[in-house]
This record gives structure tokens, C-alpha cells and sequence, in this order.
């Protein structure tokens, strides 16, 4: 509302102009006092959006009187002093306000792409440089119009070009501290990330030794009952069948990716621990995204899921290798059932992902494809 209001106001004052003959520095100083006095209005968390509008608003009305004059010349073959002498300006005047609606038009359709949720803070600056941009016009274009140029315009101009230039010096600067500040508080912000994604990635990784602690302490209650039973044989098999899975475990993973080897260690390791042997291929390089808590959790998951429904614990295989920057995903088990849920849909999208499900005979191939520029 107020945007329209001191747009309809300065728009009257500058009509009013037209009519009267008077394009000159008067008006200039009415509508920038019309500008002003609205401004009074304004609360200091106000957007100057508000004044940004009015200035550019003024500066369109401007232009518009002169295309409409210049057009009006060139379509009649008279110079600009004959339009109010011959009543021209009723034509000039329909003419420059169907201009100023184009001028709308595409601020409209400009202000569709424009941010404008800033705040008042050293809005004052940009106030000034626009009403300064807007008084150096008015005075061009008078003299342009009328022919007349004297020492006081020449002064006032240069005085002008002297306030535009230290405005900009200075927006520019504010410009520049801004976003140094901007810089820092997105590094603070990665900080953050950061710690919080190795928090997640430790918790993980204790987790992990804590329950592998567990397993080792069942072995052991187990291997201590058979000793105290006298079960030599039964204890030495135990500790044989441990043995062979802790060499299996320790060889299987390495491939410079220190989280990814972790999750996928301790996953194979879970498997063993239930008979579970998980054939895998890994053909890939050193690559951030391998170190993701998104990808390391999507691959959790997906061992989960096709072990919760394997027919047969020796039928479950991973394979993973690059192409290009693409990872290809496949992982292939003998199952009973399955189907993409909604929790695996959404970690799926979060990457760039194609994907692909196949059943033949019970045997589910899940194939992934990854944009690895998505990091």
C-alpha cells in the first residue's frame, strides 16, 4: 500500500508537469520531497525494498516523459518546444504513461528473480546514490531537452557524479565487509557440520567396538564353560571357528576410504558372526562421498534389508565400482521378498540416483546408479 500510494503521488506531480510545461528542476525537488516526507512513515524494520521502489519509480517516469518526447518529435517532425506549443502533450502524455506501464511490466517480471528480504540497515546509502542517480537524470535530460546548459547545472552535475562515486566506493565496501561476514558464518556453519558428521561417525564406530566387545565376551563365557566341563575339544573348536573368522575380517576391506572400510568391515563382521558370508567386489578410488554418513548409511541399510528376507546365508553379494564419475551399486541376494520402501526411496534420492530392481527365481538384484558430483 504505501509502495502504491507515493508511486500514484509521484506519478500526479510528474502528470501535473507535463501538462504545466514545467519539466524542470522544481519537480525534481517536489517528487524527491514526496519521496522523503513517505519515508518519514517508515519503521526502521521496514524493507527498504520500499525505497528502492520509489526512487526506481521515479527514475521511470523520467525516462518515459523523455522516450515519449523523443518519439513524439520524430513521429510529427518537431522539435521538442513545439509539443506543448502545437498540443502535441496530449498525445506525449498518453504516449509516456503507456511507456511507464512497460517500464511496470518488466520490473514486475525482474522483481519475480529479486531477493528482497534486506533489511533497513544502511539503507540510507542506497537512498541517496538512487536519488542522486535520479536528480543527475533529470537535470541531463533537461538540458538535453531544452538546450540550455549553465555553469550552476555543470556544478550540480559534477557535485552529483562526486556523491555517486563515493556512494558506490562505499556500498561497495559494505559490500565486500558483508560478505567476508557471510564467508565466515558459512564456514562456521561447515564447522558444525563437520563436528556434528563426526560425532555421528564416532558414536558409530564405539557402537561398533562396544558390540563387538560383547560377541568376544559371549566367545569367551562360552570357551571358560567348556574348559571348567572339561570339553577340550568343544573349547578348542570355538576358539578355531573365532580364529578363522577374525582372519577373514581382518583382510577384507581397504580401500583408502577410512569410514566406508569401517562401516563395511564391521557390517561383514556382523554377518560372519551369523553365519552370514557376504561376497563382495570393490573396485573403487579414494573419494569423499565413500566417507558420508549418507552413503555409508544407505549401504547399511541395504545389507539390513536383504539379510532381513535371505533364503539362504550364502546368498547375498555386494559389488561396488566407478565409471567415469558414476558409482555403480550392485548388490544381490536369494530372497524371500522385497520392495523399495519409502525409508530407502528417500536415501536413494538423496543422491543423483538411478535405480533398478530386478526378481528372477527369487534371486533380487538391486542396481544403483550414483552421480558422484552430487558432493
Amino acid at each position: 500500500m504505501y509502495i502504491l500510494i507515493t508511486t500514484i503521488i509521484c506519478f500526479f506531480e510528474i502528470s501535473i508537469s507535463n501538462y504545466y510545461n514545467t519539466f524542470d528542476q522544481l519537480l525534481i525537488f517536489i517528487v524527491i520531497a514526496t519521496l522523503f516526507i513517505s519515508l518519514l512513515k517508515l519503521k526502521t524494520e521496514s524493507l527498504f525494498e520500499k525505497i528502492i521502489i520509489c526512487s526506481i519509480a521515479g527514475i521511470f517516469l523520467y525516462l518515459a516523459n523523455l522516450l515519449s518526447m523523443l518519439v513524439t518529435t520524430f513521429i510529427f517532425n518537431i522539435s521538442t518546444l513545439e509539443i506543448y506549443t502545437k498540443n502535441y502533450y496530449v498525445f506525449c502524455t498518453i504516449l509516456s504513461k503507456f511507456i511507464l506501464l512497460c517500464f511496470i511490466i518488466f520490473a514486475c517480471i525482474f522483481k519475480r528473480h529479486f531477493y528482497d528480504s534486506l533489511t533497513m540497515k544502511n539503507g540510507w546509502a542506497i537512498l541517496l546514490l538512487c536519488l542522486t542517480i535520479e536528480y543527475t537524470i533529470a537535470v541531463l535530460l533537461e538540458t538535453l531537452l531544452t538546450g540550455a546548459f549553465s555553469t550552476k547545472k555543470g556544478v550540480s552535475l559534477t557535485i552529483s557524479l562526486i556523491v555517486i562515486s563515493g556512494l558506490f566506493l562505499f556500498i561497495f565496501r559494505k559490500l565486500q565487509t558483508d560478505n567476508e561476514k557471510r564467508l565466515q558464518y558459512e564456514l562456521k556453519l561447515q564447522k558444525n557440520h563437520f563436528s556434528e558428521e563426526n560425532y555421528s561417525k564416532m558414536k558409530y564406530m564405539y557402537n561398533e567396538i562396544i558390540e563387538t566387545e560383547h560377541r568376544m565376551m559371549y566367545i569367551l563365557i562360552g570357551i571358560k564353560k567348556y574348559l571348567e566341563s572339561n570339553q577340550i575339544d568343544k573349547a578348542n573348536f570355538m576358539l578355531e571357528q573365532y580364529i578363522t573368522k577374525v582372519k577373514r575380517f581382518s583382510a577384507t576391506i581397504n580401500t583408502n576410504n577410512p569410514y566406508f572400510d569401517f562401516v563395511l568391515s564391521s557390517k561383514i563382521h556382523e554377518f560372519m558372526y551369523d553365519d552370514i558370508f557376504l561376497k563382495n567386489t570393490l573396485f573403487i578410488c579414494e573419494n569423499p562421498i565413500y566417507d558420508t554418513n549418507e552413503f555409508c548409511d544407505l549401504i547399511i541399510y541395504l545389507l539390513d534389508s536383504f539379510k532381513d528376507n535371505l533364503n539362504s546365508k550364502t546368498g547375498l553379494s555386494l559389488g561396488i565400482h566407478q565409471e567415469n564419475n558414476f558409482i555403480i551399486m550392485e548388490i544381490i541376494g536369494d530372497l524371500k521378498e522385497y520392495k523399495i520402501t519409502d525409508t530407502l526411496y528417500k536415501k536413494i534420492e538423496y543422491f543423483t540416483t538411478d535405480y533398478s530392481l530386478k526378481n528372477v527365481a527369487s534371486i533380487y538384484t538391486l542396481k544403483l546408479v550414483i552421480d558422484i558430483d552430487i558432493e
